[in-house]
């Protein structure tokens, strides 16, 4: 629900283009799911999208693939 919400405030807010820098663990990909669902039915688009295994502790490369 708060995922869905959020998403709504972002297309509010004309912030529709949107990268999500997400996790590999279930919880994380249930919520990032929803949120790009709930931003692509407002219109919205996601631009670029990184889940990095949670094993992963220095995530600068990821950072700049989003950055790109």
């Amino acid at each position: 629900i708060s995922s869905r919400a959020l998403a709504q405030l972002a297309v509010k807010e004309n912030l529709t283009r949107v990268a999500i820098f997400g996790a590999e663990q279930p919880w994380t990909k249930a919520q990032t799911a929803a949120f790009s669902q709930e931003l692509l039915a407002h219109g919205g688009e996601v631009t670029a999208q990184v889940e990095p295994l949670p094993s992963n502790f220095d995530l600068a490369a990821e950072a700049q693939t989003l950055l790109n």
